[in-house]
């Protein structure tokens, strides 16, 4: 198993604060999504912005991942809920 680092891949130290940035069509839906997703977990979550046009929102949420596969898992799972449009 190779312990070097993937060349182009950031070195990360866990447990680390994490930001995804969340897009859909409602906020009052975007957090209910992102709380079935951390419950139980200690998170915060900014408004960011709503386009021009009032169709999508945007929110940040931030949390302490603890390992790149717990990183990971929360933004495949967000992904996965239909209330929730893109997750950066």
């Amino acid at each position: 198993m190779d312990s070097e680092p993937h060349p182009g891949k950031p070195h990360i130290t866990y447990p680390c604060p994490w930001t995804y940035a969340i897009i859909g069509w409602d906020e009052e839906d975007l957090l209910l999504a992102i709380g079935e997703v951390v419950k139980g977990r200690v998170h915060k979550v900014q408004f960011s912005r709503k386009s021009p046009k009032g169709q999508y929102c945007s929110v940040h949420l931030e949390l302490t991942v603890d390992s790149e596969d717990d990183r990971n898992e929360i933004f495949k799972t967000l992904k996965k809920n239909p209330k929730i449009r893109m997750v950066l």
